[in-house]
């Protein structure tokens, strides 16, 4: 658990250092996921086009961490409105608390593996916030393996 806060911690400074704001409609945003992965999340533009983000969900009894790697592009020539796409990873652990059915017995278990993500951003104009809606595969190669698929919603306060 300590090298998982160390992770965050090490990344959450990494994404929040000064550096030189791109023309992007917003630099970085925190906010609230709900639907498939429900939690914290926060992304983080690179350049104009490209961003990371990263979730921490509250998941079927445990705790999934979700890293993304994503492309924008303007979506339908409206401002604020972004198409994106990208690939990442996850790592989710599951304690004694996990839905019946899922591992054999109340061991702790640990899944890993890969995710896809598409969705549109928009960024309010008037107000620092801006809201996502997404459809995210995900496949578990290790733990409950499987493909999922779910989608999301975010709000995130942007600066």
């Amino acid at each position: 658990m300590r090298q998982l806060i160390a992770v965050l911690t090490l990344f959450i400074m990494l994404v929040l250092s000064p550096d030189n704001v791109n023309s992007q409609e917003y630099k970085t945003g925190i906010g609230l996921r709900g639907g498939f992965s429900s939690g914290i999340n926060l992304k983080h533009f690179l350049s104009p086009e490209n961003a990371i983000e990263g979730i921490v969900a509250f998941h079927r009894g445990g705790l999934l961490v979700t890293g993304l790697y994503q492309f924008h592009t303007t979506a339908f020539d409206v401002p604020g409105l972004q198409w994106y796409y990208g690939l990442g990873a996850h790592m989710g652990i599951y304690g004694e608390n996990h839905p019946r059915g899922w591992f054999p017995d109340d061991k702790t278990y640990i899944t890993l593996g890969v995710d896809g993500i598409v969705g549109l951003d928009y960024k309010i104009e008037e107000i620092p916030i801006s809201l996502s809606l997404d459809v995210m595969p995900r496949l578990n190669i290790l733990g409950h393996t499987g493909l999922f698929m779910g989608a999301g919603f975010s709000i995130r306060y942007v600066w």
